[in-house]
Protein backbone atom coordinates (compact mmCIF):
# COMPACT_ATOMS: atom_id res chain seq x y z
CA UNK A 1 0.00 0.00 0.00
CA UNK A 2 1.31 3.16 -1.04
CA UNK A 3 0.52 6.41 0.10
CA UNK A 4 -1.72 7.18 -3.17
CA UNK A 5 -3.69 4.20 -3.06
CA UNK A 6 -5.75 2.91 0.55
CA UNK A 7 -8.47 0.78 -0.32
CA UNK A 8 -11.99 1.29 1.40
CA UNK A 9 -11.90 -0.82 4.56
CA UNK A 10 -15.13 -2.16 4.74
CA UNK A 11 -16.68 -2.88 8.68
CA UNK A 12 -18.17 -6.51 9.14
CA UNK A 13 -21.45 -5.44 10.04
CA UNK A 14 -22.02 -4.52 6.68
CA UNK A 15 -21.20 -7.67 5.13
CA UNK A 16 -23.75 -10.25 6.97
CA UNK A 17 -27.40 -9.96 8.15
CA UNK A 18 -26.65 -12.57 10.73
CA UNK A 19 -25.47 -12.11 14.38
CA UNK A 20 -22.11 -13.42 14.99
CA UNK A 21 -21.25 -16.65 16.99
CA UNK A 22 -17.64 -16.39 17.94
CA UNK A 23 -14.68 -14.12 16.93
CA UNK A 24 -13.99 -16.34 14.41
CA UNK A 25 -17.13 -15.86 12.86
CA UNK A 26 -16.51 -12.21 13.59
CA UNK A 27 -12.99 -12.77 11.83
CA UNK A 28 -14.19 -14.69 8.94
CA UNK A 29 -16.77 -11.81 7.90
CA UNK A 30 -14.12 -9.13 8.51
CA UNK A 31 -11.70 -10.74 6.20
CA UNK A 32 -13.90 -11.67 3.49
CA UNK A 33 -15.11 -8.50 3.37
CA UNK A 34 -11.30 -6.81 3.48
CA UNK A 35 -8.80 -9.18 2.05
CA UNK A 36 -6.71 -6.35 0.86
CA UNK A 37 -5.89 -6.56 4.86
CA UNK A 38 -3.99 -10.03 5.31
CA UNK A 39 -1.96 -9.20 1.69
CA UNK A 40 -0.50 -6.12 3.28
CA UNK A 41 -0.13 -7.81 6.43
CA UNK A 42 1.77 -10.07 4.77
CA UNK A 43 4.09 -7.82 2.92
CA UNK A 44 5.02 -6.66 6.00
CA UNK A 45 5.72 -9.60 7.19
CA UNK A 46 7.44 -10.51 4.41
CA UNK A 47 10.31 -7.81 5.25
CA UNK A 48 10.44 -8.26 8.56
CA UNK A 49 11.40 -12.12 7.86
CA UNK A 50 13.81 -10.75 4.85
CA UNK A 51 15.21 -8.68 7.70
CA UNK A 52 15.91 -11.43 9.96
CA UNK A 53 15.33 -10.00 13.31
CA UNK A 54 13.52 -13.15 14.55
CA UNK A 55 10.04 -12.76 16.49
CA UNK A 56 7.92 -10.01 16.04
CA UNK A 57 4.45 -9.58 17.18
CA UNK A 58 1.44 -9.33 14.54
CA UNK A 59 -0.30 -6.46 16.83
CA UNK A 60 3.21 -4.27 15.50
CA UNK A 61 2.46 -5.52 11.97
CA UNK A 62 -1.06 -3.94 12.62
CA UNK A 63 -0.23 -0.99 13.78
CA UNK A 64 2.07 -0.41 11.18
CA UNK A 65 -0.84 -1.01 8.97
CA UNK A 66 -3.09 1.66 11.02
CA UNK A 67 -0.39 4.40 11.14
CA UNK A 68 -0.13 3.64 7.12
CA UNK A 69 -3.54 3.97 6.63
CA UNK A 70 -4.27 6.44 8.90
CA UNK A 71 -1.55 8.21 6.44
CA UNK A 72 -2.91 7.27 3.03
CA UNK A 73 -6.42 8.28 3.64
CA UNK A 74 -8.77 11.12 5.23
CA UNK A 75 -12.29 10.95 6.89
CA UNK A 76 -12.08 7.29 7.57
CA UNK A 77 -10.69 5.65 10.43
CA UNK A 78 -9.04 2.53 9.95
CA UNK A 79 -10.87 0.25 12.82
CA UNK A 80 -9.81 -3.23 13.11
CA UNK A 81 -10.89 -5.56 15.88
CA UNK A 82 -7.98 -6.45 18.46
CA UNK A 83 -9.35 -9.48 18.49
CA UNK A 84 -8.17 -10.59 15.06
CA UNK A 85 -4.40 -10.36 15.35
CA UNK A 86 -4.48 -14.12 16.45
CA UNK A 87 -6.42 -14.98 13.75
CA UNK A 88 -4.51 -13.10 11.21
CA UNK A 89 -1.25 -14.25 12.70
CA UNK A 90 -2.13 -17.82 12.06
CA UNK A 91 -4.06 -17.13 8.61
CA UNK A 92 -0.24 -15.36 7.64
CA UNK A 93 1.31 -18.69 9.01
CA UNK A 94 -1.18 -20.72 6.48
CA UNK A 95 0.00 -18.72 3.83
CA UNK A 96 3.63 -18.58 4.43
CA UNK A 97 4.66 -21.10 6.57
CA UNK A 98 8.01 -19.76 7.00
CA UNK A 99 6.69 -17.26 9.11
CA UNK A 100 5.86 -19.73 12.20
CA UNK A 101 9.33 -18.75 13.74
CA UNK A 102 8.12 -14.89 13.64
CA UNK A 103 4.93 -15.30 15.51
CA UNK A 104 3.94 -17.02 18.81
CA UNK A 105 0.85 -18.19 18.90
CA UNK A 106 -1.03 -20.11 21.83
CA UNK A 107 -3.94 -22.10 21.69
CA UNK A 108 -7.16 -20.10 21.54
CA UNK A 109 -9.74 -20.06 24.12
CA UNK A 110 -13.30 -21.54 22.66
CA UNK A 111 -15.80 -19.44 23.51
Amino acid sequence: MTIYEAPTLFPAWQTTTGKFETIDDKFRAFHNANPWVADELEKLADVEYRHGDGRIGIKYLIEVLRWNYRRATTGQPFRIDNDFTSRYARLLVDRRPEFSDLFETRTLRRE
